[in-house]
């Protein structure tokens, strides 16, 4: 823009929205916490039950690391 170009041309070349150009970050929206339990519902029973964050992500390793798990992806 400073060497005579127009902005909305300026902007087309490097693909950005006038959004994009003008979006100030105010940085002052609070995000929801942390939690440190999950909600797991068992499906024979259907009863919800509260287990840590640990459990749950340990239990997502057993399973992506068993090969008869495979979905394809990696």
């Amino acid at each position: 823009m400073g060497q005579g170009l127009n902005r909305d041309h300026c902007l087309e070349i490097v693909g950005l929205t006038k959004n994009q150009l003008y979006y100030k970050l105010k940085g002052t929206k609070p995000g929801r916490g942390v939690s440190t339990s999950t909600v797991w519902r068992d499906p024979t029973t259907l009863i919800h039950y509260q287990v840590d964050n640990k459990d749950v992500v340990q239990k997502i390793v057993e399973i992506k690391l068993d090969p008869d798990h495979t979905t394809g992806t990696e």
